[in-house]
């Protein structure tokens, strides 16, 4: 609530400010959906993505391990297709989320939000590459998959 009447005090003073920061909300959102959705669809083309077989008894993705489909998932050509939409729609969103509101742009109107989330993407890569990946461990998985199918730990 204290969130939601800070972002609505933030239009009193500044509609441009606002609309700067929900448009770096929006990209944020939009770019890490789109970078699971890339990987997601490079691993699908490559056929890096294998379904499950009952008659292994195998602790399945975790680091290290084939990649195995879950419960759930469009196959074939259609899957590619739907993946292949969901992409360009999300370029799309980010690419025009950056855009001023109002015609004609001047300095006093120009959305910025660009700038904060490519600051933001430059800081977190920056981030990963001398600290982040020396220390983080990832989730702890055991779950593993019987030949019955069922699921166990």
């Amino acid at each position: 609530m204290t969130i939601s009447a800070l972002l609505g005090l933030i239009n009193i003073g500044s509609s441009v400010a606002l609309n700067g920061v929900l448009s770096m909300a929006v990209s944020g959102l939009y770019l890490s959906y789109l970078t699971v959705g890339t990987l997601l669809l490079y691993r699908r083309c490559t056929g890096s993505i294998s379904r499950v077989h009952d008659s292994t008894d195998e602790t399945v993705n975790v680091p290290g391990a084939p990649l195995v489909w879950g419960p759930f998932h469009v196959p074939g050509i259609w899957g590619v297709m739907i993946n292949s939409f969901a992409v360009v729609y999300m370029i799309i969103v980010v690419f025009f989320s950056f855009w001023p509101t109002q015609i004609p742009v001047n300095k006093t109107n120009m959305n910025f939000s660009v700038v904060g989330t490519g600051g933001t993407v430059i800081l977190a890569v920056l981030y990963y590459m001398f600290r982040a990946r020396k220390v983080y461990q990832g989730p702890v998985m055991e779950v593993t998959l019987s030949s019955s199918g069922i699921w166990s730990r």
